[in-house]
Order: structure tokens, then sequence, then C-alpha cells
């Protein structure tokens, strides 16, 4: 079990988590709620968060490296976009 907590925003008690993803060593988690990406460092306590990425409906494929690869959709129907992420704080890599 992963204990994880917060002072700053972490996903509220009504939101629906839609991805879960630890980096390649297990040390680092991220959390999606479809809009935004939630990391958390080693000391299990909320890194960052991302948001505003210009899509929806992300979908977390692969931490290696240190560099977090999305995909999400901009508009419904087309083609998924590919982002990469920092998984150090969120930033694009």
């Amino acid at each position: 079990m992963i204990n994880i907590s917060s002072e700053r925003r972490s996903p509220s008690p009504g939101i629906r988590i839609t991805g879960v993803l630890f980096n390649e060593d297990g040390r680092m988690l991220f959390i999606s709620d479809g809009i935004r990406i939630f990391g958390y460092g080693t000391d299990r306590r909320l890194a960052w968060v991302r948001e505003g990425l210009g899509g929806y409906d992300i979908e977390m494929e692969s931490c290696l490296a240190g560099v977090l690869t999305i995909q999400l959709e901009e508009e419904m129907g087309e083609t998924r976009k590919i982002i990469r992420l920092l998984a150090k704080d969120g930033s694009n890599g």
C-alpha cells in the first residue's frame, strides 16, 4: 500500500483516477485524472501538478530515463498527440 500525502493539490475524493504509473526504479509515482498529471516524489509527497497540456484523455505510456511519455487527445476522434515531461518537475522534456 502506498501512503500518499500532500499539502498542495492532490486528486480530490470526487476525482476519477484514469492512470497510475511508476518510474523505472519504482520510486516516483504519477497519477492522472484524464486532464492533469500529479507527480509524487520519493518522500511520497506531491512534488508537482501539470495541467493545461492542451488536451484531455491523458494516457501515461512510460517513464524511462527520467522522461514521462504521455498521449492525449486535442480533439475527439483526432490523432493522439505525444508529449514528454521531465519526471522530476513535470516541465517539458
